[in-house]
């Protein structure tokens, strides 16, 4: 017996911990109580039972395609009539009263609750219940926006084996009849009945012996009825447990399955997330070193994830097929085979068209990033120019009126204009530092005429050409230079030198004039007015 119970008791801790996984697929949407009669009169005997269950519909799984109920045993109350049992040809309710302590009808061993439900297919379902709040489920195909329905069909409730003999025993019981005593009321039967004694003595004690005879085998009779009821009443409990294990165990190979499938569906679900993020660039990149470095290893990573995809399809197939040919027969199996083969042929082309796809994706996003870096950074260049031209202006050559301690200034000079920064391979031709001197007739020369010159010593010099300084110490003029030539190698303006020289003050007069003409200046006094004129109003002598 206690063997027994340790069974029950482990068998009711797995179907709880079974029925507390399977919570695992469905959210709880709505409830209703369904209330079904058992009627012990019906059944041939026993109490009536009226049984209520709540029912829970489950929400739809996506991923499984699937849907169903939780069923809830709420109450089995037993009704007032009494215990219905037929003895002796007549039949009829034993209240409780009667029976006293062997009956007591709150106690039951189970309840079997059948429903029957409508979705994709119709079908029925029948639930044993052990105790008040137990929890069953019924889980049923169902594809999107299908409208699923669930009903009672019956209800019937169990007692324990032995407790029914106990309660058909003390019937038997009740039902027993009383012996009579002989009526002693006529006086002339007396004598009548005294000289039959005499003659009837010798056949009592043969009476007496029958009696006893009988009653011994009437005794051997019911303990070997006895004996056979309670043996069939184990084999029955025996059955009934064989077949309670057998039912357990089912629900638990379905329950791993379901929960296998529901796993597989996730794992594959997810990895179909990642490769679609694989195809997409999400990060901040600066340059095109960063962007390039982030599409290579995305761009690999894609072939990879293409294979975990693969592999997780076919295995959510797999535990899809495992569990609706759970019950398949050999033919069932055989055909589920072949469907896992054609299956894995489909998800093989299927993960390498979405890896393809995805790599499309990934080229097309580092295009779009690539062109607005380009466009970032061409703005970014273009500021870069305008400030280098805004930075180093045109100058120009002192004049008579500055008052000037020395009788040489240094410039450099270089070609570039607003509309050659606008190409984007711009190239600009730097001068070295060069030095002006005074003329002879102390006067510095025109700008114009020195620029003029300069453009004699670089030939490509298409720009225009403009002159910065002057400066009247050579160190700073040529940092300055410096400085020019690496603000513009930072705004991707290509560099090419040029050399020019100036031109030193003659001593003798003989060179006077040959360097007036080197200036492209005349010693015409019209035209030393005009310049006069023009060194109040032009600093920079243009």
């Amino acid at each position: 017996m206690l063997t027994y119970i340790l069974k029950r008791t482990k068998l009711k801790t797995k179907f709880i911990i079974i029925l507390f996984l399977l919570n695992f697929f469905n959210l709880v949407a709505f409830s209703q109580n369904l209330s079904g009669y058992h009627d012990g009169k019906a059944m041939g005997a026993g109490s009536s039972y009226n049984v209520t269950v709540s029912v829970t519909k489950i929400e739809r799984n996506s991923a499984l395609n699937s849907g169903g109920w939780e069923i809830k045993l709420v109450s089995v109350s037993p009704d007032s009539k009494g215990y219905f049992f037929e003895y002796n040809g007549k039949s009829r309710y034993y209240s409780y009263a009667e029976l006293g302590n062997v009956c007591n009808p709150q106690k039951f061993e189970e309840v079997i609750v059948v429903v029957s439900y409508q979705c994709n297919n119709s079908g029925t379902k029948v639930l044993p219940f052990r105790n008040i709040g137990a929890i069953q489920k019924v889980i049923v195909r169902q594809d999107a926006n299908k409208e699923c329905n669930i009903k009672l069909s019956s209800v019937s409730v169990k007692i324990n084996a032995f407790e029914k003999l106990n309660i058909e025993k003390k019937i038997k019981e009740l039902n027993g009849t009383s012996t009579t005593k002989p009526n002693n009321n006529s006086n002339t039967n007396q004598s009548q009945n005294s000289n039959s004694n005499k003659s009837s003595s010798n056949s009592k004690t043969v009476t007496i012996e029958n009696s006893k005879s009988n009653s011994i085998n009437s005794q051997d009779a019911f303990n070997d009825k006895k004996q056979q009821v309670i043996n069939n009443l184990k084999k029955q409990d025996e059955d009934f447990f064989n077949a309670t294990e057998e039912r357990n165990k089912k629900i638990e190979r379905d329950g791993n399955l379901m929960l296998t499938s529901y796993y597989t569906a996730q794992a594959y679900t997810n990895s179909k997330e990642e490769l679609q993020n694989l195809s997409k660039l999400n990060g901040s990149y600066e340059s095109l070193e960063e962007l390039n470095q982030a599409f290579q290893i995305q761009y690999n990573a894609i072939s990879n994830q293409s294979l975990i995809v693969s592999d997780n399809s076919k295995a959510a197939f797999q535990s899809n097929a495992d569990y609706y040919f759970r019950d398949a027969d050999e033919s069932g199996k055989a055909l589920k085979d072949l469907a896992v083969g054609v299956n894995s042929l489909i998800a093989d082309a299927k993960a390498e068209r979405e890896a393809r796809e995805a790599k499309e994706k990934l080229k097309a996003e580092r295009e779009r990033i690539e062109k607005e870096i380009k466009e970032k950074k061409w703005e970014a260049t273009l500021k870069m120019r305008m400030h280098l031209l805004k930075s180093f202006p045109e100058g120009g050559l002192p004049l008579s009126s500055h008052k000037l301690n020395t009788n040489t200034v240094y410039c450099f000079a270089y070609a570039l204009d607003s509309n050659g920064i606008q190409n984007e391979k711009a190239t600009s031709f730097v001068s070295n530092v060069f030095p002006i001197n005074k003329l002879n007739d102390d006067t510095w020369p025109y700008k114009n005429a020195v620029s003029q010159e300069i453009k004699k010593n670089c030939a490509k010099c298409n720009q225009k050409m403009n002159i910065v300084g002057y400066y009247t110490d050579e160190t700073k003029a040529i940092e300055m230079q410096k400085a020019f030539i690496d603000f513009a190698t930072k705004s991707n303006i290509n560099i090419q030198l040029f050399t020019f020289l100036g031109k030193k003050r003659s001593s003798n007069s003989s060179k006077s004039n040959a360097d007036t003409d080197f200036w492209e200046t005349k010693n015409k006094e019209k035209q030393k007015q005009n310049t006069a004129k023009k060194h109040k109003t032009d600093f920079w002598n243009d």
